[in-house]
């Protein structure tokens, strides 16, 4: 990483919760928008989230808006995905 922002983490202390929750928001690399990843009471796993993201967006592929990754199933020697 070269210094730029690559996103932000952000602590919210919910109604009724005794723990800080941290919202990462991680910025695509190739097209510079911002996606709200999953939220943890770990703000080292919420890092670590983001430096994940940042090397490889498809980690995160439901924050994509893709859904998890489809099941797969063999057909004629070929691995496809699932209609």
């Amino acid at each position: 990483m070269s210094g730029r922002v690559i996103g932000w983490i952000d602590a919210h202390q919910l109604r009724g919760a005794s723990a800080t929750f941290y919202f990462a928001t991680g910025i695509h690399r190739d097209t510079g928008k911002g996606y709200r990843l999953e939220s943890s009471t770990d703000f080292e796993e919420r890092v670590e989230v983001l430096r994940q993201f940042h090397e490889d967006p498809m980690s995160s592929r439901q924050h994509l808006g893709l859904g998890l990754m489809p099941p797969f199933v063999e057909r004629r020697g070929q691995a496809t995905p699932e209609s």
